[in-house]
Parts: C-alpha cells; structure tokens; sequence
C-alpha cells in the first residue's frame, strides 16, 4: 500500500517561537496516534521558520515520517533577484514545494509560465513541485516535458478552500471524475486534493482515489491536524 501524503499549508502564518510550539505539541500528542495506513507528512511554513524546523526535524520522535516543504519559490535561479528564494537555496532544507497556489495566482497575478519555470527549477534541485490547479487550463503544458514521477499535482477547486474556519469541500464524486479526467489527459502523476480538509471529511475524500492531502487552516491547530492524520 502507498503512503498517503499529508501536507500542512500554514500560509502566512506563525512566528519562530509558534512553529516551535507547534512543534512540541505536534511531537506530544502524534506519539498516541496510529495512522490506519503509511503515511508521511510535510510540514509547509514560511521561510522564517524553516532553519529551525530543519534543525527540530532531527530529533523528532513521532509514529510516522515527518518531511518539510516550502510555500514558494523563485522563478529565478540565484542572482541579483532581492527578496526571492531560489530553489538551490531550498535545497538541503525542504524536500518539497507548492507552487501555483490560487492564492498566489490571485494576489501575486502569477503566469502559467512562471510556474513552469518554478517546478523546472525545482526539479533541477531535485526537490518535488507539488502543483497547485483548479483546472486544466492552469497546469502549464510544458510540465509533460518533466519526468512524471518527479511531481505532484494538486486539485484545488478556490471556492472549495476554507475561510474562517468554516469548511465547504469538494464533494468526492467531483474530486474523483475530475482527477479521472486529469489522468486522461496529462497523465498519471500523483494527485492530491485540497481544500477544507478536516478530520470529518477527510477519509471519505481519500475515497476518491487521490493519493493525498494538502491542508490550509486545519493544519494551524496540531491536535486538529493530527485528527487528519488518524483519519486517513
């Protein structure tokens, strides 16, 4: 049986000294749970707090592997590009990365050619786009250029994506013809849903043949995290 991959977004949010707080109840409380299945999670924070959570990583105690990605990469390799990361930066650090999230295609007007140019980056530094798209029309085509293997795709349907806590997901049904059709047509990467994710709905979306999750304002809280995790 694969693992299931379950991915915390914590967007923009969380100082230093709360991913380290986070971290310690996570490490508590994960010792009690018992996946029903393998699976492994990647912790997505924001830049400021991946050296510590790197560093923490190593002592880390929990029933399950425990990985770290990033939220965002440059298009850019190394230069004179002031206030990016680039991929190369990120490596030795995180073994993952989102890119292409609705949130910065809407705030941040991202183009289908600068995250081509991300996951191509990234793939170079041999770390795993995990590529965020509502539809068809937003995986850029040149990715069937890159190994399959080497990426994940996303289903992230934006009004599907929780606010204030109030949760409206997908429905399974949807999920499941809708990663059917991607299959069809760009091929067999591996597929993850996201958007509400919670500890209620969870299972009976991985019902739908995804091969896991990528999760937003549950991931915030370890215990409703962990409820996630236990429930896949």
């Amino acid at each position: 049986m694969s693992e299931i991959l379950v991915v915390a977004n914590w967007k923009s949010n969380k100082s230093a000294e709360d991913a380290k707080n986070w971290l310690t109840e996570f490490s508590q409380l994960a010792k009690s749970v018992n996946p029903s299945r393998p699976v492994k999670v990647v912790i997505c924070p924001p830049f400021i707090d991946l050296p510590y959570l790197s560093w923490a990583l190593t002592t880390l105690k929990v029933p399950f592997p425990v990985e770290l990605g990033a939220q965002n990469v440059s298009p850019y390799g190394e230069g004179s590009f002031t206030g990016e990361v680039s991929a190369a930066q990120l490596t030795g650090l995180v073994n993952y990365c989102l890119v292409g999230h609705s949130e910065r295609r809407i705030n941040f007007h991202e183009t289908n050619q600068e995250i081509y140019s991300k996951i191509n980056n990234l793939v170079t530094n041999k770390i795993s786009p995990i590529l965020c798209a509502q539809n068809l029309e937003e995986i850029p085509q040149e990715v069937g250029k890159l190994p399959a293997q080497e990426i994940l795709v996303m289903f992230e349907p934006a009004k599907a994506i929780s606010s204030e806590g109030v949760y409206k997901a997908e429905s399974p049904q949807t999920v499941k013809e809708t990663v059917s059709l991607w299959q069809e047509k760009i091929g067999e990467y591996r597929y993850l849903y996201g958007g509400s994710v919670n500890e209620n709905n969870c299972r009976e979306l991985l019902d739908s043949g995804i091969k896991g999750f990528v999760v937003g304002h549950a991931s915030l809280s370890p215990s409703s995290f962990l409820g996630i995790i236990k429930n896949v």
